[in-house]
């Protein structure tokens, strides 16, 4: 099954699934399970979903219906009928909290995307208008030829439309342009390269260090460098779904083929984890958040999870990450929310 085809069980199914393996991941045959709890989450996309989904409620239920010292107690301790007990006791409240219909949609209701529209701004300039946002913030907004544009934490945007041109520049940060076809082309600037876009959707982000990453999700768009006095003449390549490239003042590199980007649905500030190390989820998600999240011990850093996890949101991650690997959630000295062996 290839990662865009739907599969064939129905969701109440697939919800049952990942309820199982969410228990059986936190049981005492962990290793054992593994491999084909692996491809089981490699299936679809709604498996990874479905899997984060349920650990958001045993987040939400964690305690309910039982006593909570038989809860804790199960969690802290390491023998084996003490870990069969866990295991039952995650997937009583995980079937408690998945038994009504009405229970499941809100649970969706709180975790699913929202606009984030706190705190970024519109502005005119001189040349035409800026958009901005900050820390935490992801703000979507309409332009006047009708094109979309995402701007991602901490990004700003100049656009200077002309009846021959559409132009625009990322200063900083990662955008998403959803562009409307029209005749005048639609031109991003960012770094020393540009992007022109034929009526697409495509990413632009500014990586630390300046180098620069556009991915095209859909459509056609051509990537260009300026001329240098090294090659005499301009550098271009054109992408087709999928495709990304990284380029900075020196070099313009052939497009390569991304098949599951984890940062796709960076717009709902959501991200995509196969295996994904604690560590990378941990960097991200410090891009929203003006708390960081520090992980000091290496063995915690380099542990691996799949599934979908919401970044926007300092607090509720540590305590999804906690949960998920029997981890302490904490604060240390300076405030930073901390992530350890308990």
């Amino acid at each position: 099954m290839t990662d865009d085809e739907i599969p064939t069980r129905p969701g109440g199914a697939i919800r049952e699934d990942a309820a199982n393996w969410f228990a059986r991941m936190r049981g005492p045959d962990t290793a054992a399970d593994r491999p084909a709890f692996e491809a089981w989450l490699g299936e679809s996309p709604m498996h990874r979903d479905a899997y984060s989904r349920v650990a958001e409620v045993f987040s939400l239920g964690k305690g309910l219906g039982s006593p909570r010292h038989t809860t804790t107690e199960a969690v802290e301790t390491d023998t084996p009928p003490r870990r069969r007990h866990t295991a039952a006791a995650i997937y009583a409240v995980l079937i408690a909290s998945l038994a009504g219909a009405a229970g499941w949609h809100w649970v969706r209701e709180q975790t699913a995307p929202r606009p984030l529209i706190v705190a970024s701004r519109l502005t005119t300039t001189a040349t035409g208008l800026a958009y901005a946002t900050s820390v935490g913030t992801i703000r979507t907004w309409r332009l006047a030829d009708g094109s979309r544009v995402t701007l991602d934490t901490d990004s700003a945007l100049q656009v200077a439309f002309t009846p021959a041109l559409r132009a625009l520049r990322l200063v900083r940060g990662r955008a998403r342009f959803d562009v409307s076809h029209e005749v005048r082309p639609f031109v991003v600037s960012a770094g020393v390269g540009t992007v022109t876009a034929h009526g697409t959707v495509f990413d632009v982000r500014i990586r630390t260090g300046g180098t620069v990453a556009v991915r095209l999700i859909r459509g056609a768009i051509d990537v260009a460098l300026p001329s240098t006095q090294h090659t005499q003449m301009s550098l271009r390549q054109s992408l087709t779904t999928g495709e990304q490239v990284v380029f900075d003042a020196g070099a313009l590199p052939a497009p390569r083929l991304v098949r599951l980007p984890v940062d796709a649905r960076w717009p709902e500030a959501t991200l995509e984890c196969d295996r994904a190390t604690l560590a990378a989820i941990v960097a991200e998600a410090n891009r929203y958040s003006q708390t960081p999240i520090v992980v000091g011990d290496p063995t915690v850093a380099g542990l691996r999870v799949s599934g979908s996890f919401r970044i926007d949101d300092a607090q509720k991650l540590v305590t999804r990450l906690a949960l998920l690997f029997d981890l302490t959630a904490g604060r240390d000295a300076d405030g930073r929310l901390t992530l350890d062996r308990s």
